[in-house]
């Protein structure tokens, strides 16, 4: 197989680098965070959300370094732990990683990192349909326990087959080769957009495992691309909540707090990817996975007849994409 440069073509170029579109995104987020919490009084409501900033801390770092967007620390910190609502969980996650993702995905283009747009371009122009219709029309229907139960038992899956496979995915490398990647793109918005418009973050996760199992590609392809697609997804569901005037306004004193720290977080995350192992970078991943069901159940955050069909559920589907993984490689 291509090395990743050598199918990245002319993008992978150190010629063809931005360098200073990463500072200059810097300096306006900073100059316009610094002007809302000053203009507004605001200094002291950042600061007594201290521990939303703590925890994205290191949310922030695996949405970069992860195919995770910063809300698989994020949803369950807000919900799991402080004890919010799914909807105002939701809603965090997407405001956090509109800042958090975006980061990351301009410093991935201004180094032209290697992604795979044949995937990434679909997806995003199916996003712009998918995602809206999901939140004005789906998600305000279900039960706040819908959200707990998705994130953690569909996290859960996608853990347990890395943990069973993952030696496997360790060696791929290359871009990703898809026999039809528009259709998969679709198919990505589709039901990735559907776990959006419940938790905050999602598609990022699908968009790896479809990259990782059914194109063969590397990990440090996947995971760049997958945080470019959370990024658009994450602006867009922002968009999108405050135009239906569905935004809880209490998620804007989390995010005062846990913005600047994402901007730097997210980037770092990406950056260090790219030097990790692909084997430690997999085994990151099925620990964040498996962790946050043990936390749910353990806490009563889901019920126990949830908690145990879920699982056995979560199993199945990782049985599932397992299966999958193997059959790609025959």
């Amino acid at each position: 197989m291509e090395p990743i440069q050598a199918q990245a073509g002319a993008r992978g170029a150190a010629g063809d680098r931005l360098p200073w579109l990463f500072p200059v995104w810097l300096l306006v987020f900073f100059s316009v965070w610094v002007w809302l919490v000053t203009e507004g009084g605001l200094w002291p409501v950042a600061a007594s959300n201290w521990p939303v900033a703590v925890a994205m801390a290191l949310g922030s770092f695996f949405a970069g370094s992860t195919p995770f967007g910063g809300g698989v620390v994020g949803f369950p910190a807000l919900v799991f732990l402080l004890g919010e609502g799914g909807s105002l969980g939701r809603d965090f996650s997407l405001a956090v990683q509109s800042i958090g993702m975006v980061s990351a995905s301009v410093y991935i283009l201004s180094n032209r990192l290697p992604v795979n747009w044949a995937l990434l371009r679909p997806a995003i122009l199916a996003s712009l349909i998918a995602l809206p219709v999901h939140l004005a029309l789906i998600a305000p229907v279900l039960p706040e326990s819908a959200s707990k139960a998705v994130f953690a038992c569909l996290w859960m899956s996608f853990g347990v087959a890395m943990l069973l496979r993952q030696k496997r995915l360790e060696p791929q490398s290359g871009i990703g080769d898809l026999a039809r990647p528009n259709l998969s793109g679709v198919l990505v918005a589709a039901v990735g957009c559907g776990v959006v418009s419940l938790v905050g973050s999602g598609i990022d996760m699908i968009a790896f495992m479809v990259l990782m199992v059914l194109a063969r590609g590397d990990l440090r392809v996947a995971i760049p691309t997958s945080v470019v697609l959370m990024a658009f997804n994450s602006v867009l569901g922002v968009s999108t909540q405050m135009t239906l005037g569905r935004f809880d306004p209490d998620v804007f004193h989390y995010w005062l707090a846990a913005a600047p720290i994402v901007a730097l977080g997210a980037p770092i995350g990406v950056a260090v990817v790219r030097t990790l192992p692909r084997g430690l970078g997999l085994r990151v991943i099925t620990v964040l996975c498996l962790a946050q069901f043990g936390w749910a159940a353990y806490t009563g955050q889901i019920s126990a007849g949830i908690a145990i069909g879920g699982g056995l559920a979560a199993v199945a589907l990782a049985a599932f994409i397992a299966r999958l993984i193997d059959s790609r490689k025959a």
